[in-house]
C-alpha cells in the first residue's frame, strides 16, 4: 500500500526549467489518474507527516499547467491551440517510423511528446493515464522497445513510495507505478517515465522528482532523482548524476530530468547553473552513455533567446556527452519540442507540435551502421524570403518547395534544417502533387506573416539574412536538397529570391533572382509564394 501525501498539490515548472514557480492556486480536481490515486490512498493513520507551507497546503505535485487537465477544457479539443479539427480530436501525424531492419545490434527507441489534459487525442480515453498509455502502445506497435515519456505527463495527487531496483511495482507500490509497470510488462518494452516518489515516513519523509525505467518484465531497472531543482519547493534534490545507468543491447543508458542539464547552455556556473549542477552534469557526460533518456517540462522561450530552445538544448547536450539523446518534452502552449539526436548533436527525428506525437529512431551498437532507406520523393527548394520588411523576421520568413517528381509527396515527417545541430523542424502533413509548389515558414497566420499561404510552421529553424544553409530531409533521413547562400547571391530586403526555373542548379547564385512585385494579398513584401518565379 502506497504511503501518500494528503491533499491536492501543485507547482509549475517554467521555460527551460529556469524561472521561479508561481504561487499555488486552486486548480480543481485533476483528470484521469487522480481519481484512481485518491481511491488508493492509505488510511489516515498511515499518512506521513510532511512539513507544510505557510498556507497550510502541501508544497508540491507533479508539474501541471494551471488551466489544463480540467475535464471541461479537455473535452473540447477542437477549441484548443494546435488542434487539427473542430469536430474531432486527432493526434499530430507521427514523424517517419524507421522500419524493423534486419540488422543485429540495433534497437528502436521512441520519445512520446504528451501533456496533461491531452487524453482526448487518444481514442476512447477519459484520463491522462489512459492517454499516455495509448501513445506508448502506439510506439510499441511501430516497433519501439525503449520508450520515454515527458516530465509531468501524469497529474499526480499523492506521492508514491519509491521502489528499489529489481522491484515489480505491479504487485505493490502506488497506482501509477503499478499501472506503468503493468503496461511495460504487457507490451514487453522498457518504459521510462516521471513521477514524484517518497522515501521515509513521518517527519523524516522526503519527496523526489524521479525518473523510473521499468523493463518488459515489469521490473524496475533504473531510478534517478532529479539533482537540479528549479521552482520545486518541498522536493529534495538528488545527489547522484549516474545512479540511473542500465544496460541495453546497444550499450549503457542513463536518465536525466529537465533542469539537470540547465548548465549545458553556458557550461559554467552562471545564471541558472550552479557549481554543483555543473559538476554533476559534467560527471554524467564524462561517462558517455550510449543513450540518454531525457524527460522534460521545457518551454520554447522565443527567438530572443534561441539557445534555450528545447531542441537546441537537447542537441547540445547530446554532443557534450557524446550520447544518443532521446528526449520527451511536455506539451502545453509554448512547452513543446522533443526529439532524438546523434552523439554529434545532429537531429535524427524532431517533433515540434502542440498535439501529441512520437519521435522514432533506430540506435545502433557502436561500430554498427544503419543504412538509410531510399528517398521517397524529389522536392526542390525554389524560393526564400530571408529578410521581410513588411513584418518582423520571426513572423514573416518562409521558403518554397516544388515537387519535381512524378508522385504526390506527403510532407509529414520531412525536415528542414539550417545545417547547424539543433536548428531543425519537422513539417506537418501536406499532400504536394507533382508540378506544384508549397510554402513553409515560421508563421501560418496570414494576418501576421505578411500575407503568405504557409501550410507548415517551423519553430527553431530560421533563415539568416546574409548567408546561411537550408537543407531538406525526407522521412527516411536522406538529404534531398540543399541551398547554401552567401557572397555573390542576390540579398534583397523586403523581397524573396527565386530559382528562375525548378530545372536549374539551385546551388549556383546565377540561378536565382530577386523578385520585383508583391504577390496578391502581400502586406508589402515582394515574391511569388506558391507559384513559379516572376523575375
Amino acid at each position: 500500500m502506497s504511503t501518500a501525501l494528503r491533499g491536492t498539490l501543485f507547482v509549475v515548472l517554467l521555460a527551460g526549467c529556469r524561472e521561479s514557480a508561481p504561487q499555488e492556486e486552486d486548480l480543481g480536481q485533476p483528470p484521469g489518474p487522480d481519481a484512481a490515486v485518491a481511491d488508493a490512498a492509505p488510511p489516515q493513520a498511515d499518512l506521513p507527516k510532511v512539513p507544510l507551507g505557510d498556507s497550510g497546503k502541501p508544497l508540491y505535485d507533479l508539474p501541471r499547467p494551471p488551466d489544463q487537465g480540467k475535464k471541461k477544457d479537455a473535452a473540447t479539443p477542437g477549441k484548443d491551440k494546435g488542434t487539427p479539427g473542430k469536430d474531432s480530436a486527432q493526434p499530430a501525424k507521427d514523424v517517419y517510423v524507421p522500419p524493423d531492419l534486419p540488422i543485429a545490434n540495433t534497437i528502436k527507441v521512441a520519445a512520446v511528446q504528451y501533456g496533461p489534459g491531452l487524453y482526448p487525442f487518444a481514442p476512447g480515453c477519459g484520463d491522462d493515464l489512459c492517454g499516455l498509455s495509448y501513445f506508448v502502445t502506439q510506439a510499441k506497435q511501430n516497433g519501439a522497445v525503449y520508450i520515454v515519456t515527458p516530465e509531468g505527463a501524469l497529474p499526480q495527487k499523492f506521492a508514491e513510495l519509491s521502489p528499489n531496483l529489481g522491484d515489480k511495482p505491479a504487485s505493490g507500490n502506488g497506482p501509477l507505478l503499478k499501472a506503468m509497470s503493468t503496461l511495460a510488462d504487457n507490451l514487453d518494452v522498457t518504459v521510462i517515465f516521471n513521477l514524484i516518489l517518497q522515501e521515509g515516513s513521518g517527519s523524516a519523509a522526503k519527496l523526489y522528482n524521479a525518473e523510473v525505467a521499468v523493463d518488459g518484465s515489469g521490473t524496475v531497472v533504473s531510478r534517478h532523482y532529479k539533482y537540479y531543482l528549479y521552482g520545486e519547493p518541498g522536493i529534495t534534490p538528488g545527489t547522484s548524476c549516474c545512479d540511473s545507468f542500465f544496460a541495453t543491447p546497444v550499450g549503457q543508458a542513463g536518465t536525466l530530468i529537465c533542469a539537470d542539464i540547465n548548465c549545458i547552455v553556458d557550461l559554467k556556473p552562471v545564471g541558472n547553473c550552479t557549481t554543483t549542477a555543473l559538476n554533476l552534469m559534467n560527471s554524467y557526460a564524462a561517462k558517455q552513455p550510449r543513450l540518454t533518456f531525457f524527460s522534460s517540462y521545457w518551454a520554447s522561450v522565443g527567438s530572443t533567446d534561441p539557445y534555450w530552445q528545447p531542441n537546441q538544448v537537447q542537441s547540445k547536450f547530446a554532443k557534450h556527452a557524446s550520447t544518443y539523446m532521446v528526449a520527451a518534452n511536455i506539451i502545453y502552449n509554448d512547452y513543446h519540442g522533443g526529439g532524438i539526436y546523434e552523439p554529434n548533436g545532429t537531429p535524427i527525428s524532431v517533433v515540434n507540435t502542440t498535439t501529441p506525437g512520437i519521435a522514432y529512431a533506430v540506435i545502433p551498437k557502436a561500430g554498427t551502421t544503419v543504412p538509410n532507406p531510399p528517398s521517397t520523393g524529389k522536392l526542390v527548394i525554389t524560393e526564400l524570403l530571408m529578410n521581410p520588411s513588411a513584418v518582423a523576421d520571426d513572423k514573416g520568413e518562409w521558403l518554397e518547395l516544388y515537387n519535381a517528381g512524378t508522385a504526390t509527396v506527403d510532407l509529414g515527417g520531412w525536415t528542414v534544417r539550417s545545417g547547424e545541430a539543433g536548428m531543425a523542424d519537422m513539417l506537418s502533413s501536406y499532400q504536394l502533387a507533382p508540378g506544384k509548389y508549397v510554402v513553409v515558414g515560421n508563421n501560418t497566420n496570414k494576418a501576421t506573416n505578411g500575407g503568405a499561404n504557409v501550410v507548415s510552421a517551423w519553430n527553431s529553424f530560421g533563415l539568416a539574412n546574409s548567408s546561411g544553409t537550408v537543407q531538406l530531409y525526407d522521412k527516411q533521413g536522406a538529404l534531398i536538397d540543399e541551398v547554401v547562400y552567401g557572397s555573390g547571391w542576390p540579398m534583397p530586403t523586403g523581397a524573396s529570391i527565386s530559382l528562375k526555373s525548378p530545372s536549374l542548379d539551385n546551388s549556383l547564385p546565377g540561378s536565382w533572382c530577386s523578385e520585383k512585385s508583391a504577390w496578391s494579398g502581400s502586406a508589402g513584401d515582394k515574391g511569388t509564394p506558391g507559384a513559379p518565379a516572376g523575375c
